[in-house]
């Protein structure tokens, strides 16, 4: 002889037995139908109540976060019911009004990844502006773009240059690798006799030459 196979569900309807019926037995047969469905409905609802018994937060029964490997790192129903209170909600929208932000290499003094807003913006501009570095003064400058964009470096000077004279001028700030480009102006005393030109260009100097002397602009480009 075997048992009813039981389901925990609240089956709909107890059948009632007809007179016409013929009285089967067996898994499917219909003597078995009314206690087989009084049966799955006790199941389901001492499933129920077991499930209660936990929403209740019964001192045997607790709820354990996924790593809990012990009953001090269980969460009862009354810590669950206070993380999700309304007060707890608002002290946590009160820390994201305040630009309390987690990043990796933050903690504060009870070791917890936080920081405010303002330095997320200053170490976006820290990154942004990495390599960046500028000198505007007319004489003799550079401008160095951050390292996002190259490491391109503009140098820059005006002076004058006496005639016939070699005159070697000292980057105002030297380039790492390569001297791309250089050009050279001049405004000279007498029209149409302009002809400084840069004669050399390194990494680190320019040779500015003239056969007479006049006010020379020039500009150079390296990284």
């Amino acid at each position: 002889m075997s048992d009813l196979i039981e389901k925990s569900e609240f089956t709909a309807g107890i059948y009632q037995i007809e007179t016409n019926d013929d009285v089967l037995g067996g898994e499917n047969g219909i003597a078995n139908a009314q206690a087989k469905a009084l049966a799955n409905r006790t199941l389901w609802l001492k499933t129920q109540v077991a499930l209660k018994a936990l929403l209740n937060g019964s001192a045997t029964e607790k709820f354990k976060v996924a790593d809990a490997t012990a009953d001090d790192e269980a969460v009862s129903k009354s810590q669950m019911e206070n993380a999700l209170s309304v007060t707890s909600l608002a002290a946590k929208t009160a820390l994201a009004d305040a630009d309390e932000f987690v990043i990796s290499d933050s903690k504060d003094t009870n070791n917890r990844k936080k920081t405010s807003w303002s330095n997320i913006k200053t170490k976006i501009r820290g990154y942004l502006l990495t390599g960046y570095s500028a000198n505007f003064t007319r004489a003799k400058g550079h401008l160095r773009l951050p390292d996002m964009f190259g490491n391109f470096t503009i140098n820059w000077g005006s002076l004058t240059v006496n005639a016939s004279v070699e005159t070697y001028i000292n980057l105002d700030l030297a380039y790492d690798t390569v001297h791309l480009i250089a050009l050279c102006s001049s405004g000279g005393d007498v029209l149409g006799t302009h002809d400084a030109q840069i004669e050399i260009a390194g990494k680190t100097q320019v040779l500015l030459g003239t056969t007479q002397q006049e006010i020379v602009s020039w500009f150079s480009i390296g990284k």
